[in-house]
């Protein structure tokens, strides 16, 4: 359906590498990284590491959400996705107190395109963000995986962003496939002989 859901497939691929135990303790004789011990002030360290758990959490709700919606829209489903919301309240692995915040955001909204646009779910971005990105700058620096961390970010970036640079993999697909491509500067869609530039 071509719905964005990276940070719900990041975490499907995280436990699949967990998975490959074996594989990792060989690997981690042969391939060097930086020292994984975190040097930050602890204090600052766990209150932003707390915000960027719950901004992976939302981003993960939010993308679920998303993907239902996409689905409903497509295949003529009706989804109530406040009705969705306090269902999943009574379950077991994604029950969380925030449901009934994004309950009420879809019985305000309908057509909600994304929680982080209303209420508490934008507080909880622009409260987070920059610790969330201090905690993924220590980590990338420290070599420690945080695919769904990542992948969350990435997500609400993209979605946020006016301008993507996705026009570079238009031009990739148009050199090797002839897919044509679409120009910044001006209207309509393109190909060009590459061999020949």
């Amino acid at each position: 359906m071509g719905s964005p859901a990276p940070t719900i497939a990041m975490s499907v691929f995280a436990r699949v590498i967990s998975a490959l135990k074996e594989e990792r303790v060989r690997a981690h004789d042969v391939l060097s990284g930086p020292d994984v011990r975190i040097d930050a002030d602890r204090t600052q360290f766990l209150r932003d590491l707390f915000g960027a758990v719950q901004i992976t959490v939302l981003s993960a709700y939010a993308q679920g959400f998303r993907q239902l919606q996409d689905a409903s829209r497509e295949r003529g489903y009706n989804l109530n996705l406040a009705e969705v919301a306090r269902v999943w309240m009574a379950g077991c692995i994604i029950r969380a107190r925030s449901l009934t915040q994004m309950a009420k955001a879809f019985r305000d909204d309908r057509e909600l395109p994304l929680l982080f646009l209303v209420g508490p779910f934008k507080a909880a971005w622009e409260e987070g963000q920059a610790g969330l990105r201090r905690v993924l700058g220590q980590a990338h620096a420290h070599g420690i995986p945080t695919p769904t961390i990542d992948s969350a970010i990435d997500f609400v970036d993209g979605y946020r962003s006016a301008r993507l640079p996705a026009n570079m993999i238009q031009a990739q697909r148009d050199f090797f496939g002839a897919h044509t491509y679409k120009r910044i500067d001006r209207e309509g869609t393109f190909h060009t002989k590459w061999e020949e530039g």
